[in-house]
């Protein structure tokens, strides 16, 4: 019997070497069974938290040849072995950058997944809270692979399900010829898509389709807030419970665009690329014909995308940074994003809020460098206001110059550029936020106002930031960029990064924001101050002393 034992024993060594090896490569390369067939990840960690990653998962077919322009095909295939998510797929169609790392393509419709790791040996079968971020850069740039917008961090220390996404830019996003075949707004189709993949599919991976939180940033903020005012026949309202808005809502003309100045855009478009047809050149029809829509199908993208860069497209719009906007007047947005608000704030009266802004918002958007007399800052005015507002009379810019100017240091250039950093960070962001928030406020006593104020140690170093916080910088510590990018990064921002997880991670989870006053509107004093919280080390609540300039931006775009 010993001699049996002894003859065993290396075998029965050999054996458990085997499966602790096959343990390690599960949890090493995670897998999980969908409908589409086996999907399999990787593991990775930030100090004692690990997370999963599956990313370039398919949630709709490639909109290639014929299905440029055209509404999203969710994906139905399936694959019989595992479906690698190990890369990022291309990014969308957008001009090339130096400062982004990943390759476009028309196929890109991708979404990635992160998760915190799940234990093999465990039996909990509590699902997870699912945080989908839209990234923004004005409709014409970004990906989901792009560092800053990456979820890894979020799950891996908040231990819920991040979800991110690429959605179609510019012209092939949202340029809109036809109310069949180019029906504009194809980028929030996409996102929408998304938020329906997640219902169907976020079990899987352990994630909870009741508890999702929809988050976007910039230009994916105000699809943010599209999305959650649909009409009833696509339902979105029952595909998230809580919303995150950073940095934007859509209010008004610099968000999103008529039918007609749409139209305007992409026959310029058409026109500039010998693809406008000669019924088309007669400007006598609400829409482009097939035979005009077809050629641009067929144009090389690079083409198309050179051709969408032309300054006096941009200049039918009202908008100086995004060339294409989503479209009202459509089956998607039938009305101005306002009425469209009003009309559904029932639906989305139980759903919690977080609007946020930065504090100098605009510092990265506006040039304010050859600014030195309050003359000059007079012109810059004029030019913001009257290309976003056309035909508009000139006693409604004094107003707002005045309101801006007044006390203005002539001897300072910097007084001077500051205070146009803060007319331009009003005009784009903070005040439509928190236009929006309070309008809401008269259904929803859950929302909730931030102002991020914390210049991070590390980029306070660089000699352009002048005006403290930037457009974006949320996004940077929310997401956990100095955990993701430790070195490139001080103690002070890692613990700023920290707290900004924590919140959105208590969010996510649907605990209340404690300390933390709600927005609320006084029907009989619209212009009572609000209670905000200002993101910092350590985070205090504040006044906001905006409420009059908001009304202000408010009354001017109607």
């Amino acid at each position: 019997m010993n001699d049996m034992a002894k003859m065993y024993k290396p075998l029965f060594y050999l054996l458990t070497l085997i499966i602790l090896t096959l343990i390690e490569v599960c949890k090493s390369n995670p897998i999980v069974t969908t409908k589409f067939g086996q999907i399999k990840g990787f593991s990775g960690n930030y100090s004692d938290h690990n997370y999963e990653s599956f990313l370039g998962i398919p949630f709709a077919e490639p909109p290639l040849g014929h299905l440029r322009f055209q509404l999203p095909q969710p994906f139905n295939s399936t694959w019989t072995t595992p479906y690698e998510a190990v890369n990022f797929k291309d990014g969308c169609v957008q001009n090339p950058s130096s400062a982004y790392k990943f390759n476009i393509s028309e196929d890109c419709l991708y979404l990635n997944l992160w998760r915190p790791e799940l234990s093999i040996e465990s039996n909990d079968t509590e699902l997870l809270p699912v945080f989908y971020f839209i990234h923004g850069s004005g409709y014409t740039s970004s990906s989901s692979a792009k560092e800053s917008n990456q979820g890894d961090v979020l799950a891996a220390t908040q231990k819920i399900i991040v979800v991110n996404s690429n959605y179609r830019l510019g012209a092939f996003g949202f340029a809109h010829g036809s109310h069949t075949s180019m029906p504009g707004n194809l980028g929030i189709y996409d996102t929408l898509t998304v938020l329906r993949w997640i219902r169907d599919n976020i079990r899987s991976f352990g994630g909870d389709p009741n508890r999702v939180t929809l988050a976007g940033q910039s230009s994916g903020s105000k699809v943010v807030s599209i999305l959650s005012t649909l009409p009833d026949k696509f339902d979105s309202q029952s595909l998230f419970s809580r919303l995150i808005m950073m940095s934007g809502s859509a209010t008004k003309q610099i968000h999103a665009e008529n039918v007609s100045v749409a139209l305007a855009k992409t026959r310029l478009l058409a026109s500039k690329v010998n693809c406008l047809s000669q019924v088309d050149q007669l400007e006598s029809s609400d829409e482009l014909s097939d035979e005009t829509v077809d050629c641009l199908k067929k144009l090389d993208a690079k083409d198309l995308l050179k051709a969408q860069n032309s300054k006096d497209i941009t200049a039918i719009g009202c908008s100086e940074i995004s060339v294409f906007l989503p479209v009202y007047g459509t089956d998607l947005l039938p009305y101005r994003p306002m009425i469209n608000h009003a009309k559904q704030i029932e639906r989305i009266k139980d759903k919690p809020m977080l609007f946020g802004a930065e504090q100098d918002e605009a510092s990265m958007f506006s040039s304010v460098d050859g600014i030195f007399t309050l003359n000059d800052a007079y012109e810059f005015t004029k030019k913001r206001i009257s290309f976003a507002i056309k035909n508009i009379k000139p006693d409604k810019i004094d107003s707002i110059y005045k309101f801006y100017f007044n006390g203005t240091d002539p001897s300072s250039p910097y007084d001077i550029r500051s205070r146009c950093v803060k007319l331009c960070s009003d005009m784009n962001y903070h005040c439509p936020s928190l236009i929006l928030a309070e309008f809401l406020s008269q259904k929803n006593a859950d929302i909730h106002f931030y102002l991020n104020s914390y210049v991070g140690e590390k980029l306070a170093e660089n000699a352009g930031r002048l005006y403290g916080t930037k457009h974006g910088d949320d996004v940077k510590f929310g997401l956990g960029s100095p955990i993701r990018q430790y070195n490139l990064y001080t103690p002070n921002d890692r613990r700023f990064s920290q707290l900004f997880l924590d919140l959105f991670g208590t969010f996510a989870k649907g605990f209340h924001l404690i300390g933390w006053p709600s927005i609320t509107i006084n029907m009989n004093d619209y212009e009572s101050l609000q209670i905000i919280k200002n993101l910092n080390l350590p985070p205090t609540n504040i006044v906001d002393h905006g409420q009059q300039i908001c009304i202000k931006w408010a009354e001017l775009f109607s």
